[in-house]
């Protein structure tokens, strides 16, 4: 019998598993994020035992937070956790379903391509350290982790500019689209970062 697993016992990592006895159609859910009624990011591991055909079948996202962003939606795949890919991905009857000729015996799947909490400290840290940028903690996740405040900019009669990420866990674009602007944002070299925070305060 062909032998699978399946790991979410990481930073991020979230699915629960109803079947996976049979590789061609293994059977899965999406779980509530912690101490809340909501449901929509997956990330998990899957361990084979040899590379070939498998089958995924998610088969609540009828009960998700956003049923119909599931419309035309194709799950991320990853060898390495690092770089990730688009997969062409079904929509039958409330059920999520996607089908991978593995190259590897292990396989990363997540909703959205994964931010980890390493980067975001290392993304704070960066602030810390820059000559306009300031970093505050206005408390706390369900599950102990800093809610931080960067602002960028000093003068307090600019313009000001707020921009807000992640306060919903599977919104992990927001995050990597945060990291771009800030990190443009501390370029003392970049004349538009310049000029914007000559303007304005973020």
């Amino acid at each position: 019998m062909d032998k699978v697993t399946i790991n979410s016992q990481f930073d991020a990592g979230s699915i629960e598993i109803i079947d996976i006895e049979n590789i061609n159609r293994l059977r899965l859910r999406i779980r509530n994020d912690t101490n809340s009624k909501f449901a929509q990011w997956f990330y998990f591991q899957v361990n084979l035992d040899k590379i070939q055909n498998v089958g995924f079948v998610i088969e609540n996202i009828d009960k998700t937070a956003y049923p119909q962003g599931w419309d035309g939606y194709r799950v991320f795949f990853s060898y390495d956790n690092q770089n990730w890919q688009r997969l062409d991905t079904k929509l039958e009857t409330n059920n999520l379903i996607f089908n991978i000729d593995s190259k590897y015996k292990t396989i990363f799947f997540s909703y959205f391509e994964p931010y980890s909490y390493l980067r975001h400290q290392n993304l704070i840290s960066k602030v810390n350290i820059s000559n306009v940028g300031i970093h505050s903690v206005l408390g706390k996740t369900k599950q102990g982790r800093n809610i931080d405040l960067l602002i960028l900019g000093t003068h307090q009669s600019k313009n000001k500019i707020w921009i807000i990420a992640r306060q919903h866990p599977g919104e992990t674009m927001a995050e990597w689209f945060m990291e771009g602007l800030i990190l443009k944002l501390l370029d003392s070299h970049d004349k538009v970062a310049i000029k914007l925070l000559q303007d304005s305060v973020f």
